[in-house]
Formats: C-alpha cells, sequence, structure tokens
C-alpha cells in the first residue's frame, strides 16, 4: 500500500485541472494567432518602402539640387546660381531640397552636380553635370519659374 499511496493521483483529470489547462490553452492561441496575422501581413516591402519613385511625391512647384561631393569644382556654377536664385525667387528657393546622392532619383538624374525644377509629377527643368556659367542654369529654371509665376 505504501507504493499506491506515494503514486501520484491522477494529475489534471478533476474539473478544476482541465478548467485551468483549457484557460492557459486559450491564452496561448489568444498570443499566437494574432502574432501570426500581424508578421503574415507585414513584408520589407511594406516597412521600407521602393525609394526608386521619388518624382509622385513632389505635387507643388520644388527646386531639388543634387551635390556631387566628390567633385566640388563642378559645383561652383551651380552655387552661384543657387545665389542668384534665392534672390530673384526667395519663395520657390526656401523649399528647395539638396540631396547629396541620387537615390530615389536614379530615372531623373544621370550626372552629378544637378538642379532639378519639379512640379505635379513632372521634371519641368533639368541641368546636370559640368556646366560653364550660372547663365547656362539660370536661364532655363528663371524661365520656367516666371511662366509657373504668372499662371
Amino acid at each position: 500500500m505504501a507504493n499506491k499511496e506515494s503514486a501520484p493521483k491522477n494529475v489534471g483529470t478533476t474539473p478544476k485541472d482541465f478548467e485551468v489547462n483549457r484557460l492557459n490553452f486559450m491564452r496561448t492561441l489568444l498570443i499566437i494567432f494574432p502574432m501570426l496575422f500581424v508578421f503574415s501581413s507585414c513584408s520589407f516591402a511594406y516597412i521600407i518602402p521602393n525609394q526608386t519613385d521619388q518624382l509622385h511625391h513632389i505635387q507643388k512647384p520644388r527646386i531639388l539640387f543634387f551635390t556631387d561631393a566628390e567633385n566640388l569644382d563642378k559645383e561652383s556654377p551651380y552655387y552661384d546660381a543657387v545665389l542668384d536664385l534665392k534672390n530673384q525667387y526667395p519663395k520657390e528657393m526656401s523649399k528647395m531640397i539638396v540631396k547629396e546622392d541620387r537615390k530615389g532619383w536614379k530615372n531623373e538624374v544621370d550626372e552629378l552636380p544637378a538642379i532639378l525644377l519639379v512640379n505635379n509629377d513632372k521634371v519641368i527643368v533639368k541641368v546636370e553635370g559640368n556646366v560653364r556659367s550660372k547663365k547656362d542654369i539660370l536661364s532655363p529654371l528663371c524661365h520656367a519659374l516666371d511662366r509657373m509665376n504668372t499662371n
């Protein structure tokens, strides 16, 4: 009889034990299923959006300047043009965006440095690469900005 008394009784067979096990099982399911649902619907494409098409995010006139830190000697006319543009078009230039690389703009920008005037998902003016003088930059930009301001 000593052996029968030391043996465990039927563990987990009482209604109370059954209810506790059932509640633990339900809690586990309530934690696991929502997590599976969330993780299965996520992918890196939603977390990190595709950066190759930035043009479609610009709806208002915006000037973008793409700088080339490796070839600063090419940028002198661009800096001179930017200073003149700030004097002539302070409102438009206050919203200028400076980019240090072509990331997200590889379809629009072939060579650095570059300056773009973008409006309503379209590149209106693009000047890129080595230019002789600031007039090569100012002429098309001023013409386009004047037309946009008169409309």
